[in-house]
């Protein structure tokens, strides 16, 4: 792929994400969009009406691919959760790159399933999420791995949203779909960026959930220890006054950082000399990153290994949450 590359894109979930996202791909001359699958049909129509030239409907992924393979380069998925892991599967083993909607898994299980498929396709994948796709937070998480602010002994994020009264009645709120409640939502960012930033996973967890329904939790508290030593608190609020609003605070030895977990900002640094922006480069749109990636031009900054730290996490917390926050080590997820 070169730098003009327009991408001929299959599209699996059309709804309002994709929708507004994939107009402003195709927009930007960045994409062509052959086909979509979209099970609800005004849904699809609305999505197709969008371009100048509507994509072709497809009653599933697998014919998608049977019909389309050959004039297909890769596929973004922005389905409800349930369905990343199977879809993600099926498009990497035909040899398709795959841009993915957050999460991966919320199944360590399927997780490692997406990581064979990779690994035995050759194919490429990337989890669309918002922070590690920023250069704000790429740059924070670059000065953090070269030592730039000493070793961080603590981490304190939060997160909050009218997540309760937004989604009342929507398909998040299904646990058998969603596989969670607000913390793996937007809540997920923030996991993600603590992740992210810190360079290593969480090596032991405490959780305890609010629960608006059995398996929806609406509010979360959690602390554990990551992997380089650093201690981490997490407090989410899914039933709570707008907007949607999230932090990380990070302690080091010579700074305090304060991160966007949705790399919307950048970091603020304050140390002895006061406190500054920490520069980054300008943003990219999501599509560009993925082509480049797929290229090889840029490391991927959302890779599968980092996901799977991230359904690890999440089932060591769920797990932690349903024993009334029992510490959990994380490595005996997979035995």
């Amino acid at each position: 792929m070169t730098e003009a590359t327009v991408l001929r894109l299959g599209v699996v979930g059309c709804g309002h994400i994709a929708t507004e996202q994939v107009v402003k791909w195709q927009t930007a001359g960045r994409v062509d969009v052959v086909a979509g699958v979209e099970p609800n049909a005004p849904q699809f129509d609305r999505f197709a009406k969008s371009f100048p030239t509507p994509p072709v409907q497809a009653d599933s992924l697998e014919a998608l691919l049977a019909d389309h393979g050959e004039t297909v380069d890769a596929i973004y998925i922005a389905t409800p959760h349930a369905f990343h892991a199977e879809q993600a599967k099926t498009a990497l083993l035909a040899g398709k790159n795959v841009l993915l909607e957050k999460p991966m898994a919320f199944d360590l299980a399927d997780a490692r399933a997406i990581e064979a498929a990779a690994e035995t396709s050759g194919a490429t994948l990337v989890v669309a999420f918002n922070g590690s796709l920023s250069p704000h937070l790429r740059v924070t998480s670059e000065a953090l791995a070269a030592g730039d602010f000493g070793r961080i002994h603590t981490i304190s994020a939060l997160v909050s949203e009218n997540w309760a009264g937004l989604y009342d009645g929507h398909w998040k709120q299904n646990p058998e779909i969603s596989g969670g409640g607000f913390l793996l939502d937007s809540g997920s960012h923030a996991l993600n960026a603590i992740i992210d930033v810190a360079g290593c996973g969480i090596e032991s967890v405490s959780a305890q959930f609010s629960e608006k329904k059995p398996g929806v939790e609406i509010s979360a508290a959690l602390s554990g220890r990551m992997q380089n030593g650093a201690l981490v608190s997490l407090t989410a609020c899914g039933d709570t006054a707008p907007p949607c609003l999230g932090q990380l605070t990070l302690f080091c030895e010579t700074a305090v950082l304060t991160v966007d977990p949705w790399g919307k900002r950048a970091t603020i640094v304050r140390d002895a000399s006061g406190e500054r922006e920490l520069s980054s480069g300008p943003a990219r749109q999501l599509i560009d990153l993925f082509i480049d990636v797929c290229a090889g031009r840029i490391e991927n900054p959302s890779p599968i290994a980092r996901n799977i730290e991230f359904a690890r996490l999440w089932a060591a917390t769920r797990q932690s949450a349903a024993n009334a926050g029992q510490p959990v080590t994380i490595q005996d997820m997979e035995g």
